[in-house]
């Protein structure tokens, strides 16, 4: 396998996450799969558990490290901050409605973690479109809140899923009453020619996407007030090893650090489709550099 002709993000640092928490060890299962960064810290949410881990961005093992218990499902998919009410929203992929239908759900803390609300995503699961809500960001356009949910999966013409690259899906989403209902799908660029799409991550009007099966990352920037972009992006690839071998094959969420710096974590390595290397780099949280040029 050549090396990807796709410039390489520059790792500044890494770490396992159970290294980080005085509450797990080597044989503690931690499915990363969101990453939320605020301050000095950074907010990690788990696929596999319903836990928020708060870890500090120096990836040192710190007393103000925690794990908490906050929820009653395993299927958080992702994590974002509403600047507003100072909020932080995490998606659970599965929830059943009123209507006994399956969709996604947006639960929302307070800073300490402290649990306010719950509310069902207007976006029903069919076996047939893209897999499910991956991916979450918050926006507030015109004193609305919005958030932005990232489908795994691409979608073809005919609404079918598709393994047809080039058909990344972000669906937005009002804040109402009883609900986030859905208002727009905004098509990623045909240039993002990536085979899934694992987490979002928007500041200001600069939006990070990354691929698991293509271990990359794409960069674009949003029309202010409108749902599309401003122009194609671009992409980077996640360091390969010697061999050009993909080495970051379960990134899974992705927070701005600064504009040119972003913090990523990792999912658990597929032991039977992913080669050994994988779990060097799986269950972890990583910081990377976004070299020149890029497009801001």
């Amino acid at each position: 396998m050549s090396k990807p002709k796709l410039a390489t993000l520059e790792l500044i640092k890494e770490s396992k996450i159970y290294k980080l928490l005085k509450e797990c060890d080597a044989d503690s299962r931690l499915e990363a799969s969101g990453v939320y960064t605020k301050g000095d810290y950074s907010y990690v949410v788990f696929d596999n558990k319903p836990d928020i881990a708060k870890l500090n961005n120096n990836l040192l093992a710190d007393e103000n490290n925690q794990l908490v218990l906050k929820g009653d499902g395993q299927d958080f998919e992702d994590i974002a901050f509403d600047s507003e009410q100072q909020r932080l929203l995490i998606v659970q992929e599965s929830h059943q409605n009123e209507q006994g239908e399956f969709c996604p759900r947006i639960d929302e803390y307070d800073l300490d973690l402290n649990f306010i609300e719950s509310n069902p995503v207007d976006f029903l699961f069919d076996g047939d479109t893209n897999k499910g809500i991956e991916g979450l960001s918050y926006v507030n356009w015109g004193g609305k809140a919005y958030t932005l949910g990232l489908s795994e999966g691409n979608k073809a013409k005919d609404g079918k899923k598709s393994t047809k690259k080039g058909h990344g899906r972000i669906h937005v989403f009002e804040k109402e009453v009883t609900q986030w209902g859905h208002r727009a799908t905004l098509k990623l660029p045909k240039s993002v020619r990536f085979s899934d799409y694992a987490g979002i991550g928007i500041e200001g009007l600069r939006v990070a996407v990354v691929s698991q099966e293509s271990s990359a990352l794409w960069i674009g920037e949003l029309q202010e007030g409108g749902w599309y972009f401003v122009d194609d992006g671009v992409s980077y690839s996640f360091p390969r090893d010697d061999k050009g071998e993909i080495i970051y094959g379960n990134v899974e969420g992705v927070s701005w650090l600064d504009e040119e710096t972003v913090i990523v974590v990792s999912d658990k390595r597929k032991a039977k489709i992913q080669a050994k290397i994988c779990e060097t780099k799986d269950q972890s949280i990583h910081i990377f550099k976004v070299p020149k040029p890029y497009i801001f």
